[in-house]
């Protein structure tokens, strides 16, 4: 079994900030395909519902721009401390 570790009341920008690129790569593509492409795409047959749908849609670019952002920040900050290590 994984051990956690993260803190109790830790939010999971922090968590991602911490852990590995991929983790946050992970998030910010789970994010597009169940909020932009997976909900609006059930709430499309309802003409009532696409106020939700767009909005779902908003957040959930917003979430993955997010997370892809902190994917590439990590990417960045691990790659140049390999580099720091490999030539000292």
């Amino acid at each position: 079994m994984a051990r956690n570790d993260y803190k109790r009341n830790e939010r999971l920008y922090q968590i991602a900030l911490r852990r590995d690129w991929t983790y946050s790569l992970k998030l910010a593509l789970i994010g597009f395909v169940v909020g932009v492409l997976a909900i609006p795409a059930l709430l499309a047959g309802d003409p009532d519902l696409h106020p939700l749908s767009r909005t779902v849609s908003f957040v959930a670019w917003v979430f993955s721009l997010g997370f892809g952002g902190i994917a590439a920040y990590r990417f960045y900050v691990q790659r140049s401390k390999k580099k720091t290590e490999d030539h000292p």
